[in-house]
């Protein structure tokens, strides 16, 4: 059985131990400071007799380390990577706060938790939130912080538990471990917990989104939520000073960039129409005759196929034409509404003789992915002569 030192003081990073079995690439020790992975938080890492420490895994009763090396006979030192300890230290007791937030300020229960290595998430058993009451339960979560309550940790038996209101009971124990926050929160955890609630510093939510019939919430705590806040901050002074503005109409901005760009668009859509008109009028007054339709066969190496989908929508608006147009890896073949022809079969074999990808219907088709211009012209071209002649019977 391995002594977890850090149920009684989440704050102890340097221990001594002794190694009580081994097995290739791992060791069972008879105390340890190492958090095993459980509870929706990861493992631990560090050093063991100055080999490093790569996971650690509950085993039963026992902890098992998995390193990176051999790892010394006899006594040997424990060391905890206290960086990453306090990290999820502060994601976990902060998961803590903000789940008992939720239920004070809106009676959302808390069923899962994820600690990631950017942010974490809790799914909340409601099919919706509000902004309103994400930000009361961030606010009270953020008050509880501010006041630097103590948290205390206990041990109970099973009834004595049961006593407590505890939210959820861990199965299969005969001893459980509560951690309070005075005049908050009270819940058994097996988790790394700070002495005071002001050592998370604070909480900030990031989103939420709807996930199988619950609200799955992001959010960050301590250094995280420092972090997250200086760099959206630096994010704004960007976007405001790109905007030619301050970071926080920033914003406000952005909204009339987009709809002066919607505009332009809108602009620039008529005039490439009227462009595709002239353009096609030109085309078709050099067309080669097939029958009584007029066969387009150009290629335009810098358009892809939304450039070249301007063009033959105005192509297929004059009645005796039948077009093959070549692109940047594109192909895109139609006619107009007088020609009794579906380019169907043809497409799909110079497609594939391309290796072009794509598909259509009706009178239109149209494909992209060559590599090959060599390849995509010459299969254009046999393309353009199989139209050809099929119109001209």
């Amino acid at each position: 059985m391995t002594e977890r030192l850090f149920l009684a003081d989440s704050s102890v990073l340097r221990f001594k131990a002794r190694v009580v079995s081994r097995r290739p690439g791992a060791v069972v020790l008879d105390r340890t400071a190492f958090y095993a992975t459980s509870g929706g938080q990861p493992h631990d890492t560090g050093t063991l007799g100055g080999v490093r420490v790569t996971g650690v895994e509950a085993e039963g009763e026992n902890v098992v380390h998995a390193v990176d090396g051999e790892v010394p006979e006899g006594e040997i030192e424990g060391v905890v990577d206290g960086g990453r300890r306090r990290d999820h230290l502060e994601q976990h007791h902060g998961q803590h706060l903000l789940s008992r937030a939720f239920i004070e300020s809106c009676g959302a229960e808390t069923v899962s938790f994820h600690l990631g290595p950017e942010s974490s998430t809790i799914d909340l058993d409601v099919r919706d939130l509000t902004a309103g009451e994400a930000d009361r339960a961030e606010d009270l979560a953020n008050l509880v912080v501010r006041e630097n309550r103590p948290v205390e940790v206990t041990w109970h038996t099973l009834d004595e538990a049961k006593t407590l209101g505890l939210r959820k009971l861990p199965d299969g124990i005969d001893r459980v471990r509560v951690v309070t926050v005075r005049d908050f929160d009270r819940c058994a955890c097996g988790g790394t917990h700070p002495s005071r609630t002001g050592d998370i510093s604070q909480i900030r939510i990031l989103g939420w989104e709807k996930s199988k019939g619950k609200v799955r919430l992001t959010f960050v705590c301590g250094g995280r939520a420092l972090r997250d806040a200086r760099e959206r901050a630096r994010v704004l002074e960007a976007a405001g000073a790109a905007l030619g503005t301050g970071a926080l109409e920033a914003a406000a901005a952005a909204g009339r960039a987009r709809e002066d760009l919607r505009a332009a668009n809108r602009e620039l859509g008529v005039l490439r129409e009227r462009a595709a008109a002239g353009e096609s009028a030109e085309l078709l007054a050099k067309a080669q005759p097939a029958g009584k339709a007029r066969l387009v066969r150009a290629s335009f190496p810098g358009r892809d196929v939304p450039a070249l989908l301007v063009l033959t929508k105005s192509l297929s608006e004059f009645p005796d034409a039948v077009f093959v147009l070549t692109g940047k890896g594109a192909l895109v073949a139609g006619c107009g509404a007088a020609v009794a022809l579906d380019p169907g079969a043809a497409f799909k074999e110079a497609a594939l003789a391309a290796g072009v990808r794509g598909g259509g219907r009706g009178r239109l088709y149209q494909g992209a992915g060559g590599v090959d211009a060599a390849a995509l012209e010459a299969a254009a071209d046999a393309m353009s002569r199989r139209l050809a002649a099929e119109v001209s019977r």
